[in-house]
Protein backbone atom coordinates (compact mmCIF):
# COMPACT_ATOMS: atom_id res chain seq x y z
CA UNK A 1 0.00 0.00 0.00
CA UNK A 2 1.19 3.22 -1.24
CA UNK A 3 1.97 6.29 1.54
CA UNK A 4 -1.17 8.17 0.19
CA UNK A 5 -3.07 5.15 0.36
CA UNK A 6 -2.13 5.00 4.23
CA UNK A 7 -2.64 7.98 5.26
CA UNK A 8 -6.35 8.33 3.72
CA UNK A 9 -7.07 4.85 5.27
CA UNK A 10 -5.41 6.46 8.90
CA UNK A 11 -8.02 9.55 8.15
CA UNK A 12 -10.72 7.63 7.63
CA UNK A 13 -10.47 5.97 11.30
CA UNK A 14 -13.13 6.86 13.29
CA UNK A 15 -11.70 7.35 16.41
CA UNK A 16 -8.97 10.35 16.56
CA UNK A 17 -8.13 10.23 13.02
CA UNK A 18 -11.64 11.04 12.20
CA UNK A 19 -10.80 14.47 12.51
CA UNK A 20 -8.16 14.16 10.04
CA UNK A 21 -10.21 13.08 7.39
CA UNK A 22 -12.48 15.62 7.92
CA UNK A 23 -9.57 18.07 7.37
CA UNK A 24 -8.55 16.19 4.23
CA UNK A 25 -11.80 15.96 2.82
CA UNK A 26 -12.57 19.77 2.85
CA UNK A 27 -11.86 20.00 -0.64
CA UNK A 28 -14.91 20.26 -3.42
CA UNK A 29 -16.86 17.22 -3.28
CA UNK A 30 -19.29 15.68 -6.15
CA UNK A 31 -23.17 15.42 -5.35
CA UNK A 32 -24.19 12.43 -3.21
CA UNK A 33 -25.97 9.85 -6.15
CA UNK A 34 -27.65 7.08 -3.93
CA UNK A 35 -28.18 4.16 -6.46
CA UNK A 36 -24.59 2.82 -7.66
CA UNK A 37 -23.99 3.72 -11.11
CA UNK A 38 -22.57 0.93 -14.14
CA UNK A 39 -18.90 1.40 -14.52
CA UNK A 40 -18.26 2.75 -17.92
CA UNK A 41 -14.32 3.86 -19.16
CA UNK A 42 -15.52 7.61 -19.26
CA UNK A 43 -16.18 7.70 -15.22
CA UNK A 44 -12.27 7.86 -15.11
CA UNK A 45 -12.17 10.94 -15.53
CA UNK A 46 -13.65 13.52 -13.16
CA UNK A 47 -15.11 16.33 -13.74
CA UNK A 48 -12.69 19.52 -14.36
CA UNK A 49 -14.90 21.38 -11.64
CA UNK A 50 -16.59 19.34 -8.64
CA UNK A 51 -19.02 20.92 -6.89
CA UNK A 52 -19.44 21.17 -3.02
CA UNK A 53 -21.66 19.10 -1.71
CA UNK A 54 -25.28 20.33 -1.03
CA UNK A 55 -26.38 21.02 2.24
CA UNK A 56 -28.60 18.10 3.37
CA UNK A 57 -27.38 15.65 0.79
CA UNK A 58 -25.40 12.49 1.86
CA UNK A 59 -22.40 13.50 0.97
CA UNK A 60 -22.47 16.67 3.39
CA UNK A 61 -24.45 14.10 6.07
CA UNK A 62 -21.20 12.01 5.59
CA UNK A 63 -18.78 14.62 6.00
CA UNK A 64 -20.39 16.13 9.26
CA UNK A 65 -20.76 13.03 10.92
CA UNK A 66 -17.10 12.25 9.72
CA UNK A 67 -16.01 15.53 11.14
CA UNK A 68 -18.10 14.76 15.14
CA UNK A 69 -15.88 11.13 15.08
CA UNK A 70 -19.07 9.51 14.78
CA UNK A 71 -18.43 6.86 12.28
CA UNK A 72 -16.45 3.56 11.84
CA UNK A 73 -14.20 2.44 8.91
CA UNK A 74 -15.52 -1.30 7.93
CA UNK A 75 -13.56 -1.46 4.88
CA UNK A 76 -11.57 0.44 2.38
CA UNK A 77 -10.44 -0.78 -1.08
CA UNK A 78 -7.99 0.69 -3.33
CA UNK A 79 -7.69 0.85 -7.47
CA UNK A 80 -4.70 3.31 -8.39
CA UNK A 81 -6.11 6.61 -6.61
CA UNK A 82 -9.28 5.52 -6.82
CA UNK A 83 -11.07 3.90 -3.09
CA UNK A 84 -14.79 2.56 -1.64
CA UNK A 85 -15.31 2.68 1.55
CA UNK A 86 -17.62 1.29 3.93
CA UNK A 87 -18.39 3.70 7.16
CA UNK A 88 -20.67 2.77 9.76
CA UNK A 89 -22.93 4.94 12.13
CA UNK A 90 -23.28 2.71 15.44
CA UNK A 91 -25.75 5.26 16.81
CA UNK A 92 -28.47 5.07 13.79
CA UNK A 93 -27.06 1.50 13.26
CA UNK A 94 -26.70 3.01 9.49
CA UNK A 95 -23.96 2.20 6.54
CA UNK A 96 -22.34 4.39 4.25
CA UNK A 97 -20.75 3.38 1.25
CA UNK A 98 -18.37 6.19 -0.30
CA UNK A 99 -16.50 5.85 -3.29
CA UNK A 100 -14.06 8.51 -3.83
CA UNK A 101 -10.94 9.72 -5.78
CA UNK A 102 -8.16 10.99 -3.61
CA UNK A 103 -9.94 13.63 -1.51
CA UNK A 104 -12.96 13.84 -3.69
CA UNK A 105 -16.07 11.57 -2.74
CA UNK A 106 -17.85 10.68 -5.88
CA UNK A 107 -21.13 8.88 -4.91
CA UNK A 108 -22.36 8.08 -1.45
CA UNK A 109 -24.41 5.42 -0.35
CA UNK A 110 -26.67 5.24 2.98
CA UNK A 111 -28.44 2.25 3.95
CA UNK A 112 -29.30 0.42 6.99
CA UNK A 113 -28.61 -3.26 5.59
CA UNK A 114 -25.51 -4.42 5.44
CA UNK A 115 -26.44 -7.22 2.86
CA UNK A 116 -27.44 -3.42 0.80
CA UNK A 117 -24.26 -2.00 1.84
CA UNK A 118 -21.81 -5.02 0.99
CA UNK A 119 -23.00 -5.50 -2.50
CA UNK A 120 -22.80 -1.24 -3.00
CA UNK A 121 -19.14 -1.49 -1.85
CA UNK A 122 -18.40 -4.52 -4.61
CA UNK A 123 -20.34 -2.46 -6.69
CA UNK A 124 -18.23 0.44 -6.06
CA UNK A 125 -15.17 -1.50 -6.32
CA UNK A 126 -15.49 -3.17 -9.47
CA UNK A 127 -16.15 0.46 -10.88
CA UNK A 128 -12.94 2.05 -9.44
CA UNK A 129 -11.45 -0.90 -10.67
CA UNK A 130 -12.38 -0.12 -14.14
CA UNK A 131 -11.62 3.64 -13.83
CA UNK A 132 -8.24 3.06 -12.09
CA UNK A 133 -7.25 0.24 -15.11
CA UNK A 134 -5.92 3.18 -17.52
CA UNK A 135 -3.98 4.58 -14.44
CA UNK A 136 -2.68 1.86 -13.17
CA UNK A 137 -1.39 0.77 -16.81
CA UNK A 138 0.06 3.98 -17.68
CA UNK A 139 2.17 3.42 -13.89
CA UNK A 140 3.14 0.01 -15.31
CA UNK A 141 4.46 1.30 -18.43
CA UNK A 142 6.23 4.22 -16.98
CA UNK A 143 8.14 1.55 -15.14
CA UNK A 144 8.31 -0.39 -18.10
CA UNK A 145 9.87 2.80 -20.02
CA UNK A 146 12.28 3.59 -16.96
CA UNK A 147 13.30 0.17 -16.67
CA UNK A 148 14.52 0.29 -20.59
CA UNK A 149 15.45 3.82 -20.52
CA UNK A 150 18.03 2.45 -17.75
CA UNK A 151 19.18 -0.81 -19.87
CA UNK A 152 19.65 1.55 -23.27
CA UNK A 153 21.89 3.48 -20.85
CA UNK A 154 23.64 0.78 -19.54
CA UNK A 155 23.99 -0.61 -22.80
CA UNK A 156 25.28 2.67 -24.53
CA UNK A 157 27.84 2.61 -21.37
CA UNK A 158 29.34 -0.55 -22.34
CA UNK A 159 29.34 0.40 -25.79
CA UNK A 160 31.11 3.03 -25.23
CA UNK A 161 33.73 1.01 -22.80
CA UNK A 162 34.23 -1.19 -25.48
CA UNK A 163 34.63 0.79 -28.03
CA UNK A 164 37.39 2.76 -25.95
CA UNK A 165 38.84 -0.72 -25.22
CA UNK A 166 38.90 -1.62 -28.76
CA UNK A 167 40.52 1.95 -29.80
CA UNK A 168 43.30 1.76 -27.17
CA UNK A 169 43.87 -1.87 -28.13
CA UNK A 170 44.20 -0.69 -32.19
CA UNK A 171 46.15 2.18 -31.00
CA UNK A 172 48.79 -0.59 -29.17
CA UNK A 173 48.72 -2.43 -31.80
CA UNK A 174 49.74 -0.21 -34.53
CA UNK A 175 52.05 0.93 -31.94
CA UNK A 176 53.67 -2.43 -31.44
CA UNK A 177 53.52 -3.19 -35.46
CA UNK A 178 55.79 0.47 -35.37
CA UNK A 179 58.38 -0.43 -32.87
CA UNK A 180 58.60 -3.71 -34.35
CA UNK A 181 59.01 -2.09 -37.94
CA UNK A 182 61.45 0.30 -36.44
CA UNK A 183 63.23 -2.91 -34.46
CA UNK A 184 63.75 -4.97 -38.11
CA UNK A 185 64.82 -1.91 -40.13
CA UNK A 186 67.48 -1.09 -37.22
CA UNK A 187 68.32 -5.17 -37.20
CA UNK A 188 68.85 -4.71 -40.94
CA UNK A 189 71.00 -1.68 -40.29
CA UNK A 190 73.25 -3.77 -38.07
CA UNK A 191 73.11 -6.66 -40.33
CA UNK A 192 74.53 -4.47 -43.01
CA UNK A 193 76.98 -2.56 -41.02
CA UNK A 194 77.91 -6.09 -39.36
CA UNK A 195 78.75 -7.16 -42.71
CA UNK A 196 80.54 -4.10 -43.74
CA UNK A 197 82.69 -4.60 -41.07
CA UNK A 198 83.58 -8.16 -41.30
CA UNK A 199 84.59 -7.01 -44.78
CA UNK A 200 86.89 -4.26 -43.25
CA UNK A 201 88.29 -7.10 -40.53
CA UNK A 202 89.37 -9.33 -43.74
CA UNK A 203 90.11 -6.84 -45.52
CA UNK A 204 92.79 -5.33 -42.82
CA UNK A 205 93.60 -8.94 -41.91
CA UNK A 206 94.35 -9.80 -45.30
CA UNK A 207 97.11 -5.88 -46.00
CA UNK A 208 98.62 -7.54 -42.78
CA UNK A 209 99.56 -10.57 -44.05
CA UNK A 210 100.33 -9.36 -47.10
CA UNK A 211 102.52 -6.92 -44.99
CA UNK A 212 104.06 -9.77 -42.58
CA UNK A 213 104.78 -11.71 -45.88
CA UNK A 214 107.13 -8.79 -47.00
CA UNK A 215 108.60 -8.04 -44.60
CA UNK A 216 109.70 -11.69 -44.11
CA UNK A 217 110.99 -11.69 -47.10
CA UNK A 218 112.88 -8.82 -46.53
CA UNK A 219 114.60 -9.89 -43.67
CA UNK A 220 115.76 -13.12 -45.13
CA UNK A 221 117.32 -11.67 -47.83
CA UNK A 222 119.61 -9.83 -45.30
CA UNK A 223 120.73 -13.32 -43.74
Amino acid sequence: MSLLHRNHRACLRALPAAAALAMALAAPQLHAQIAPAAATPAAATPPAAPVAPAAGGTVHELQQLIQSQKLVEMRTAYNGNFGTSMLYHPEKMTFYVAMFQQKNFWRVVKTTSRARADAVFRDFNRETDTMAQAELKIIQLDAQKDMAEKSIAESEARLRGLEADLAIQRQQEQQARALQQAANEQAKALDVEQRAMRMRLHELQRRIDTLEAQTNAVQGKKR
